[in-house]
């Protein structure tokens, strides 16, 4: 079977003095010709190399050869004469036969089987031939830099040589009928090539075999095709793909589709590798499939990429995503999606991508980060979501981490934290009604004050908080943007609740005074922990004369102790003066021993209003006067944590009190010396000794 360029085009041959007409014997081309300056030859007999060094040196002129007559024999030399050849094949044209000449039609020998390296290259004004059925080799560079305007490849061909086609930039299309690898460099610089069409079995297209063939907008490639090579499109004008088809296709090279007007790539999942920027640069891409079979995205893969959507472009079981990877892709977008399964990002991986509003990371263990990942990123105005459904644990890991705590990270809040402290007790109450009087406080969290649910701030969430805080209720989570969070490690006052000793005997009923001393603050609202001993029973508890516009709400606990809110409706502060602020109504049973009976207020929590609030001395009041003690506070201890052990070692007994964030207190038991408990849940606490409040991690 032959192959052809374009239709036939018949030869035909000058006659006169500039055409000659001759039958030679192998070697004998020079002593046949009388006038080098033929623009015509027609040979008929054998030639060998000699004969076509002869012409390529000697016959410049040359416009038309003919050679259908001629064959082609085997020659040894002695010396070097074409491409550092010494020994030529029969059928073999030899290696830049006709380099740079102005030929504009060739017949070649009907046997031939072989066209050497460089054979036609740079012979511009060559449009067309005839390449007889018998050619099975095409060399490296065989037609580079000619004239030719199409070509066709069938089946006989076995081998074609690296950049046998380069540099044609008057080709426009390309039929290719064989099996053989598309070389490299094949179509190097052919710029004028708009159309190929590959039917052959082909296996492979090499390193740069369409680079800069940016006229060529149809392509069709065999599903046969495994291996794609380095730069094999670079800055080629392919703007479709169809590789979702190859289901063979096993590696993509460096940049093979980089700088191109591609559109849409669906990537197979035979797909096992791929080298750097394969779609770097390509500023019409915006949508990409990458390969089920992978596990990283490769550097420079998708730089400056500037209308691709990354949204969900990493699929999950992805690993890494490569250096640069998605360097300078500004397009607008509302969430990026990283897996579950990323470990690592390269340096400047995300670097300026401008346009991403959200980034959603479901990695559970932070990824790992190169230099300067999110370079020209506004990380503050971009919301970081772990997607956590409850608690905090992986959103607090980002915080941490470099790189990632810069962007505003969605964490889980309680509802009812509504002043931003972490905590959740009277200051929120009365950092609510403030809110609702039109005080403005801050900071305040609307999102968490809502406790309804109804887009309404009012009464009704105060009781809610209320409610919460005195068992009587639950409290939902959201998520949120991380605020400028305050410590939730209050400052200590001297202030303090007592109760003046009074002679309580058994089975008596009184009404004693709670009274505010030491007043270092204007305070608004307080909650506390009251103890009691054994034998005394409280029946009511109500408020006192410096207390008139406020509510008391209390509950009693499991232990015994007696939680206690005190509030204003309007945040008004507690009246000056020395009056009660609480009465406190008991009854003592039968068996109550009031000589060593006494009264603990723990816990108290004395609000300010709005974030302000200090934690008040723990004070132990006895109901006899006849001791002459006042009131007895526990002596300095060491409080800390050890993984998820609370150690106290404290210089006498006493009784610690451990306040949660969500409110709920519990009751431990300290002897002297060392104690170590190891029965609290992970979190934060707040755990109060005598005088001392310390925050703790466990």
């Amino acid at each position: 079977m032959r192959i052809f360029i374009t239709s036939f085009i018949a030869l035909t041959f000058c006659v006169g003095a500039f055409a000659d007409n001759v039958s030679i014997s192998a070697g004998g081309l020079e002593r046949a010709i009388t006038d080098n300056s033929i623009t015509s030859l027609t040979v008929s007999g054998t030639m060998d190399a000699r004969d076509f060094i002869f012409l390529r040196d000697s016959l410049n002129e040359l416009k038309t050869v003919d050679l259908s007559a001629v064959n082609i024999v085997a020659f040894n030399s002695s010396e070097v004469l074409a491409d550092l050849q010494t020994n030529f094949a029969a059928g073999e044209l030899p290696a830049t036969s006709f380099f740079g000449k102005k030929i504009t039609t060739i017949t070649l020998p009907t046997g031939l089987t072989t066209i050497g390296k460089a054979a036609f290259a740079g012979c511009e004004e060559l449009t067309s031939i005839t390449l007889p059925s018998t050619v099975t080799t095409i060399g490296d560079y065989a037609f580079s830099g000619s004239g030719l305007t199409e070509i066709t490849l069938e089946e006989n061909i076995t081998t074609i040589g690296k950049g046998a086609f380069s540099r044609c930039e008057d080709m426009q299309m390309a039929s290719i009928l064989t099996a053989a690898p598309l070389s490299d460099f094949m179509f190097l610089g052919c710029t004028a090539l708009s159309e190929v069409t590959v039917d052959g079995e082909v296996s492979a297209v090499g390193i740069g075999t369409f680079n800069g063939c940016n006229a060529l907008t149809y392509h069709s490639l065999p599903s046969t095709v495994t291996t794609i090579g380095d730069e094999a499109y670079i800055a080629s004008g392919v703007s479709a793909l169809g590789l979702s088809k190859f289901n063979a296709l096993d590696s993509i090279g460096s940049w093979a589709f980089a700088q191109t007007p591609v559109t849409s790539a669906a990537l197979p999942s035979s797909l096992a590798k791929v080298g750097d920027g394969i779609f770097a640069h390509d500023y019409k891409l915006t949508d990409v499939t990458l390969s089920s079979g992978m596990k990283e995205i490769g550097n420079y893969q998708f730089a400056s990429d500037t209308l691709l959507n990354i949204a969900t472009i990493v699929p999950e079981g992805y690993t890494t995503i490569g250096d640069y990877a998605f360097y300078n892709n500004s397009q607008e977008v509302d969430t990026v999606v990283l897996p579950s399964t990323t470990e690592w990002l390269g340096t400047r991986a995300m670097a300026g991508m401008t346009g991403m509003k959200n980034l959603a990371t479901l990695a559970t263990t932070v990824p790992e980060l190169g230099d300067s990942v999110w370079a020209g990123v506004n990380q503050p105005i971009v919301n970081l979501d772990t997607r956590e459904t409850e608690g905090n644990e992986i959103a607090d890991l980002y915080i941490a981490a470099a790189q990632w705590q810069d962007f505003h990270v969605l964490r889980n809040y309680v509802l009812g934290d509504v002043n931003c402290d972490g905590l959740i007790n009277v200051n929120d109450v009365t950092t609510l009604i403030d809110y609702i009087l039109g005080n403005n406080p801050s900071p305040i969290n609307l999102d968490v004050a809502d406790l309804d649910n109804n887009g309404i701030y009012n009464t009704d969430d105060v009781s809610l908080l209320i409610d919460y805080l005195l068992g009587e209720g639950t409290l939902g989570t959201i998520r949120k943007v991380k605020g400028k969070q305050r410590s939730s490690s209050y400052d200590l006052t001297t202030d303090a609740l007592r109760i003046d000793a009074t002679n309580l005997a058994a089975g008596d009923t009184k009404t004693l005074s709670v009274l505010l001393s030491d007043i270092e603050h204007n305070y608004r609202a307080l909650q506390c922990y009251i103890t009691l001993p054994e034998g005394l029973t409280v029946t009511g508890i109500t408020v006192g004369n410096r207390a008139s516009n406020h509510s008391v709400a209390y509950r009693q606990n499991d232990d015994g102790t007696i939680f206690l809110l005190c509030y204003a409706a309007g945040n008004q502060p507690f009246n000056a003066g020395e009056d009660a602020l609480l009465n406190i109504t008991v009854v003592a049973d039968n068996d109550f021993d009031a000589t060593t009976a006494s009264i603990g207020f723990t816990g108290t929590l004395l609000s300010v209003g709005n974030y302000e609030a200090y934690w008040g001395e723990d004070t132990d009041n006895p109901l006899l006067d006849a001791t002459g003690v006042e009131s007895v506070t526990t002596a300095q201890a060491k409080i800390y944590a050890y993984e998820q052990q609370l150690i106290i070692e404290a210089p006498e007994a006493g009784e610690a009190y451990v306040v949660a964030m969500n409110g709920t207190m519990r009751t431990l038991n300290v002897a002297a010396g060392k104690n170590v408990f190891t029965d609290l849940p992970a979190g934060i606490y707040v755990v109060r000794l005598g005088t001392q409040a310390v925050k703790v991690r466990l």
